[in-house]
């Protein structure tokens, strides 16, 4: 059922990492609320499978850690729908290995995808958000607060990105916009129920954190 009113307009959503998992059920929980919603991610079929059947959900393919990405992705949710209200960092990636095997090909991309990329999609983002009084999502997880013996880059990763989070939540507030985090636990199911109920807040005047 589209819960949208004349007096609240439509919002605009993105959700990185948008084909599988957390991300897919963000996209469509936002759908069902009556949003629009931008759903990215590397691989084009997976995305597909997220729109399928929620006619409010437009897949786009891109790599986030690519040059130039950011500025594309915010330029299509422009071309688009003239505006952006919600960006959903979520994409992230696992490349598990002790210390003593890690290698750059498995630091680099974790650090790319999990933290390079939410900074500069969101910094892409800013004039949109700025406009519309928007919110900044960025998901992270419970792993980051707590040793996690063959991922620690990928925990070190998104303890990093709750401290951006808190960061960017002070320096943004009197430019009109909201940083928000969401720490997912563990279990799958249990982390895309979780992250469900914590976004639905945005549909309100003051949407709650939840960490």
């Amino acid at each position: 059922m589209d819960t949208s009113t004349a007096s609240q307009p439509r919002r605009i959503v993105a959700v990185t990492g948008a084909g599988t998992g957390i991300g897919r059920a963000t996209a469509r929980a936002f759908a069902a609320e009556g949003a629009q919603v931008l759903a990215i991610g590397r691989r084009a079929a997976p995305l597909h499978e997220t729109a399928a059947g929620h006619r409010r959900i437009t897949p786009l393919t891109a790599d986030i850690t690519a040059a130039g990405e950011p500025e594309r992705i915010i330029r299509t949710a422009r071309e688009l729908h003239g505006r952006l209200d919600v960006l959903v960092n979520n994409a992230g990636i696992v490349r598990s290995g002790a210390l003593g095997t890690l290698t750059p090909e498995m630091i680099t991309p974790q650090i790319a995808t999990n933290l390079i990329a939410p900074i500069l999609l969101s910094q892409a983002a800013l004039p949109l958000l700025e406009a519309s009084g928007g919110v900044i999502v960025n998901v992270s997880t419970s792993v980051g607060q707590r040793a996690w013996p063959g991922s620690s880059v990928y925990a070190a990763t998104k303890t990093a990105l709750e401290l951006l989070t808190r960061s960017w939540a002070v320096e943004r507030a009197p430019n009109g916009y909201r940083v928000y985090g969401v720490r997912t636990v563990v279990a799958q199911t249990e982390a895309r129920d979780r992250l469900e109920a914590a976004l639905r807040h945005t549909t309100g005047d003051r949407p709650r954190p939840v960490v």
